[in-house]
């Protein structure tokens, strides 16, 4: 684990309470939860703290009916009937019918790993 902290980006100046929490949750390995009122800023932290180690920030924006199991994919169950009835892509590589959401996009990043400072 490097000695370097976290201490905003160019366009992110954070206070010196929040650098130290996002240090923290580096240092521990584990999330940091932030929240707060719409427009306070957290997606810019996100993004910030995402430029700073050099990793992409995936965004998932969720509502009262989003289901945990759309982060990770989603089966187009229909289409893959639709394609077996009328000849359209081949049926047997089910890859094709698999949509993969935000989760399931950050797993599968060739880079994957979790990269603290």
């Amino acid at each position: 684990m490097g000695k370097t902290k976290f201490t905003g980006t160019d366009t992110y100046i954070a206070s010196d309470e929040l650098m130290a929490a996002v240090d923290v949750a580096m240092h521990l390995e584990k999330p940091l939860l932030i929240k707060g009122e719409p427009g306070t800023g957290k997606t810019m932290l996100a993004d910030a703290v995402a430029k700073a180690l050099g990793k992409d920030l995936y965004i998932w924006n969720i509502k009262s009916t989003t289901k945990a199991q759309d982060g990770l994919y989603v089966y187009d169950t229909v289409q893959r009937l639709y394609d077996s009835q009328f000849g359209g892509e081949s049926v047997d590589d089910i890859g094709h019918y698999i949509k993969l959401g935000k989760l399931g996009e950050a797993f599968k990043q060739a880079s994957y790993s979790y990269h603290y400072i």
